[in-house]
């Protein structure tokens, strides 16, 4: 006999996975994107007198080919120093999952990428509201504040003090993600610690792929498509990652290169899940140079 499809038993299991998940798919987002991410990357050297003052850029949310949401980016620097800031809002099943978070972060730029100091997240759901808050001095993460405060579950690989040395926060890897240095940008691995796991961002070379804009920028159509991988380290339930929602070996973000500013920048990023492809795609990049050169526009 053949099944009748019960569109409102779809709708309720997509929502209950979209809940259980949205953690999950947050992180993948932000680190792609999430959430979970963007335009910013690490100077070649912390002194170089050509990095940008200040760079801002939108980012539409796509999920299974529907817009579900928005992000915003902007950071800027001041000598060695940087600050970073986001804001996104997400809003899926017609309004039945509906998540806003704002995050901002500051730290210091060294030749090797940045060094954060300071990261917080604040997010609310229909349900609930909470933050996480991050503090770090050279040798890694030294606090973590987490609220509405939670005891690790027992199916969670405990995390330990060393998985917290010599990591990122979501936004600093952002940063590192895109650091522009020589050779091939999608070679490198991200240590991250986002307040509840630690995990590793593996990218590695997949592509390229020549792109259209809406206006002249000057810069090249070209992006370097890198695969990503996401190993997970410790903090996580390792039965989450049997028959996972989200494909965390699928991963791919494409990054386009601004020699002009001497920074690439995620352009896209595309998540593959059991329910549909999540995508960020850039809307907006605007890049002003700290000499006083002529400001760099990008229009998708």
């Amino acid at each position: 006999m053949a099944q009748v499809f019960d569109a409102k038993a779809a709708r309720a299991q997509a929502l209950a996975a979209l809940k259980a998940r949205a953690g999950q798919l947050g992180v993948a987002l932000m680190m792609g994107v999430g959430a979970v991410l963007p335009a910013f990357a690490a100077p070649p050297a912390a002194a170089d007198p050509a990095w940008p003052s200040q760079v801002s850029s939108v980012y539409r949310l796509y999920f299974n080919g529907f817009e579900v949401g928005k992000f915003a980016f902007q950071s800027s620097t001041k000598g060695q120093s940087y600050s970073a800031t986001s804001k996104a809002e997400v809003s899926a099943l017609f309004g039945a999952f509906r998540w806003r978070g704002n995050t901002s972060a500051t730290g210091r730029l060294a030749a090797s990428g940045p060094e954060p100091a300071s990261y917080l997240l604040n997010f609310k759901t229909k349900s609930k509201a909470g933050l996480v808050r991050l503090g770090f001095d050279k040798k890694g993460v030294k606090s973590v504040a987490v609220k509405p405060e939670k005891r690790p579950s027992p199916e969670a690989v405990p995390v330990k003090a060393e998985d917290m040395r010599s990591v990122f926060d979501p936004m600093s890897a952002i940063l590192q993600l895109t650091h522009a240095g020589p050779g091939n940008p999608c070679a490198k691995t991200v240590p991250i610690f986002d307040g509840k796991a630690r995990f590793n961002l593996v990218m590695s070379y997949k592509g390229r792929q020549k792109i259209d804009e809406k206006q002249p920028s000057g810069q090249p159509k070209e992006l370097f498509v890198c695969k990503v991988k996401y190993q997970p380290v410790s903090g996580h339930k390792p039965k989450d990652f049997v028959n996972p929602w989200v494909d965390y070996d699928g991963i791919e973000i494409a990054l386009r290169p601004i020699p002009a500013a001497g920074i690439q920048v995620p352009y896209q990023v595309v998540i593959p899940t059991s329910l549909g492809s999540a995508v960020m795609s850039a809307e907006s990049i605007d890049i002003a140079a700290a000499d006083g050169k002529s400001p760099i526009t990008l229009r998708r």
